[in-house]
């Protein structure tokens, strides 16, 4: 299971690692294309196209521009510097400051990487090859 103290990027280490510790299988499955981009489509009617074949030039034309966006989204050293461009909002529901959003999340992400480095005595990922077994934990 996932520890629920361990936050964001070291909370996967720690339960792969684990799992694999315990022979259990951490196989994944294809699902299809799946792109981490920082923005969205203008118009996303582009995903809902009828009668389109995967292969299609149109197809080929949106996973272009999915892999476009991903990359411009995790290239110049800031993988979360879209969270700072949505701007607007204040006064309204839910509006959160962008720069104390941005601090805040950063507390709980080296949270998380002190909690793992104390639960196990390590840092980063890849336990087994450090020779740490559960129980070590």
């Amino acid at each position: 299971g996932w520890d629920t103290m361990i936050t964001y990027y070291t909370a996967d280490c720690d339960m792969y690692d684990r799992m694999r510790m315990a022979n259990m299988s951490t196989d994944t499955a294809y699902a299809g294309p799946v792109y981490d981009t920082g923005e969205s489509f203008e118009d996303l009617a582009i995903l809902y196209r009828a009668g389109d074949q995967r292969g299609s030039e149109t197809w080929e034309h949106l996973q272009q521009t999915g892999r476009n966006m991903t990359h411009f989204k995790n290239t110049g050293g800031e993988r979360q510097r879209w969270q700072w461009q949505q701007m607007g909002g204040q006064g309204e529901p839910y509006y959160r400051d962008i720069d104390g959003f941005q601090e805040a999340v950063e507390y709980n992400v080296q949270a998380g990487i002190s909690v793992f480095e104390a639960k196990w005595g390590s840092t980063g990922c890849s336990l087994m090859a450090k020779g740490l077994k559960i129980g070590d934990e």
